[in-house]
Parts: structure tokens; C-alpha cells; sequence
């Protein structure tokens, strides 16, 4: 997440025509997962952030063929050599109100993890070393240390962002 610090840049043309150059040389053609950030979804205009456009955002990514956007816990299994799942990625995406409107609440979390936790295969099982992908890793912290998210359970890695100088 927050591959742009804000949406709307991407409406600029050279500027998108650079974060797309940008993007192929840093991935170098190897598969890349992406779950959207908080700047990825909001503009600033007058000092306040805003919701902007997260379509350019999804437009621009979908002109790079290795890059694969996981936003709604749609789980992607690879194989390993011998044709194995050995690893399970999925990731969340947050809507905008998450960030500005209901400021992280765990409570908001939940309620919209849960819509997704719902069809069995966003599950991860315990043959694959599973990995999740996840902006707004402290409300998946606090609520996995209070038991409220067993749903999630046998994940083996988490890869967060949003929260600068690390969390």
C-alpha cells in the first residue's frame, strides 16, 4: 500500500507514465502483490485529505502484467518445483472511510474483514506457509491478541504498512 501519497497524481499523464516505468523496473518482471494503502485511495486539497480516485491507482497497475492487486482476502496459491502449493498469499484492501471517516476503530475492521471472511475459500489451511497482506496492521494485532480474529488463523507471516517509522 501507498504506492502514491495521493490518488489523483495518477490523473496527471507524465506522472503516470513514470510510476508505471517505475514500478516495471522495481518489480523487474517477478510477480508482485499489492494491497491498497491509505494514499492510495485519498487526494489532499486545501490541507485535508479527501476521497480521491483509487480507479487510477487499479488502471495503471493493470498495465503491468506482474502485478496482481489483492483487495478483497482472494487467496493466490504458487507452487513450488514439484507443482506443490507451498505458499498462500492474500491481502485486504480498507476503504477510505476505515482511515478518515471512522479513524482505524477496531470494531470497523472486523465488521469488514468478516464480509469476506464468510466464503470458504479465503481460508488459509496448514499445509502452505500463508502470507497476508494488510495496510493497517495494528487493528489486526490488537484483535488478534484479544482472540477476535480466529477466522485468520494458520497465518504465517503478515506484511503491513501505514504506519511510518514501523509499528
Amino acid at each position: 500500500g501507498d504506492l502514491v501519497n495521493d490518488s489523483n497524481l495518477l490523473a496527471n499523464d507524465e506522472f503516470r507514465e513514470t510510476f508505471i516505468k517505475q514500478m516495471k523496473k522495481l518489480t523487474n518482471g517477478k510477480y508482485c502483490f499489492v494491497s491498497e494503502g491509505n494514499h492510495d485511495v485519498m487526494t489532499l486539497e486545501n490541507l485535508k485529505w479527501f476521497l480521491g480516485n483509487h480507479e487510477l491507482l487499479l488502471e495503471a497497475l493493470s498495465e503491468i502484467p506482474n502485478i496482481i492487486v489483492l483487495d478483497e482476502l482472494t487467496k493466490i496459491n504458487l507452487k513450488d518445483i514439484d507443482g506443490k502449493n507451498n505458499i498462500s498469499i492474500k491481502g485486504l484492501s480498507l476503504p477510505y472511510k476505515f482511515y478518515n471517516g471512522l479513524k482505524e476503530q477496531d470494531m470497523y475492521f472486523l465488521e469488514h474483514i468478516s464480509r469476506y471472511l464468510k466464503k470458504d475459500s479465503v481460508h488459509f489451511d496448514d499445509s502452505s506457509y500463508n502470507i497476508l497482506l494488510l495496510h493497517a496492521i495494528k487493528n489486526y494485532l490488537r484483535l488478534t491478541k484479544k482472540n477476535a480474529l480466529e477466522l485468520l488463523g494458520n497465518t504465517d507471516l503478515v506484511l503491513g504498512g501505514h504506519y511510518h517509522n514501523g509499528l
